[in-house]
């Protein structure tokens, strides 16, 4: 059991089979494979949730050991910070002491270069560096079969100067996913990502090419993407947040992406993540919240350069008390079913933004 944070929450949890805490200069080079086997944990957590849902327990040593080294009280409180009542499955992993590690986790650590290699199978998240510094992976490829729960590509997560190239995804959540905490002990800590580079990528399944947030409450900030492929991906560039997260996310910088069958939208800005404006009711829509140190901010996005297909062009939608700011989409042509939906949103401009039915 090793200090860690999961999905957000600083906690102590089943180490991951490659992990460091406050160590400089780390390498992972060669053109070998990282197989993580997680059949075994994807299978033991599909049967602990059919368990919990008949209202069974288990009482194995690990849950003991697990339950011995957490406050399941405070985390589950963490977890609940928004009031939202949307983190059951998190709730419920806590309950039942089953928390899938991720497969490589450095955390305070420095100079770390990840090359050449392919990482399969992770129980979890694939890579995931937390409160580190100069991060460079390159060369990479990622994978994860179909079955695989929350096998996010990659995660920088409270992390400075991470430089990502030439990488190849085709994973089962996320491929790449700037993160910084979630909600409360997020904000406590306040360590953000920034200076993030993403460069000629390909992201070939997965639910967002690449995402920031939803976990990003303790801010993320200078992030470049450029020369990126998104392929059947659910869907392109997404920036998500929600009520509860607070934090702010800005300027960011994507340029150069193309898109070929994007499941759902190729633009996604959401500050209503998990509810939708598709699925929210009028009154959630319209009423103005306060604004408090919870409410998460977006503001200062430059989108240049996009190309593909999609099932939606663009959707960008903000909080009545917390606009979208500043946000500037150019020489934009998906091709889609439908083009651009926009609310909540101050200072948007418009440039050579083509919206064409297939």
């Amino acid at each position: 059991m090793v200090k860690s944070r999961w999905e957000g929450t600083q906690l102590i949890n089943f180490s991951p089979l490659i992990y460091a805490d406050g160590v400089e200069n780390i390498a992972i080079r060669g053109h070998g494979i990282l197989d993580g086997h997680g059949k075994p944990w994807w299978d033991d957590w599909t049967k602990l949730q059919n368990e919990y849902k008949q209202n069974k327990t288990r009482d194995t040593k690990w849950q003991k050991e697990f339950l011995r080294l957490n406050n399941v009280t405070e985390l589950v409180s963490l977890f609940y910070d928004d009031h939202s009542g949307d983190h059951r499955d998190k709730v419920l992993h806590i309950n039942t002491a089953f928390l899938r590690p991720p497969f490589i986790h450095p955390i305070n650590s420095k100079n770390i270069v990840i090359q050449d290699v392919t990482v399969r199978n992770s129980p979890f998240w694939n890579i995931h560096p937390v409160y580190c510094e100069n991060i460079t992976i390159t060369g990479v490829t990622i994978e994860a079969p179909n079955g695989s729960p929350n096998t996010d590509g990659l995660d920088p997560d409270s992390c400075k100067n991470v430089f990502i190239s030439n990488v190849k995804f085709n994973v089962r959540d996320d491929c790449i996913a700037i993160k910084s905490g979630i909600d409360l002990q997020g904000r406590q800590i306040g360590k953000p990502t920034e200076n993030v580079v993403i460069k000629n990528c390909t992201m070939t399944r997965g639910h967002g090419g690449v995402a920031i947030g939803s976990d990003m409450s303790g801010g993320v900030r200078n992030v470049t993407v450029t020369d990126c492929h998104f392929v059947g991906t659910l869907y392109g560039i997404y920036i998500k947040s929600k009520r509860g997260r607070g934090g702010v996310v800005e300027d960011i910088h994507i340029s150069d992406i193309t898109m070929k069958n994007i499941h759902d939208t190729g633009i996604f800005l959401d500050l209503f993540y998990t509810n939708t404006i598709a699925h929210a009711n009028q009154t959630e829509i319209t009423t103005r919240l306060p604004f408090t140190d919870s409410t998460p901010v977006f503001r200062n996005i430059n989108i240049n350069r996009v190309s593909g297909t999609a099932n939606q062009s663009t959707i960008i939608q903000g909080l009545p008390e917390s606009l979208i700011e500043n946000v500037t989409l150019e020489d934009i042509n998906i091709v889609a079913k439908r083009g651009l939906d926009a609310i909540h949103v101050k200072n948007l401009k418009l440039n050579q933004f083509t919206h064409n039915s297939p």
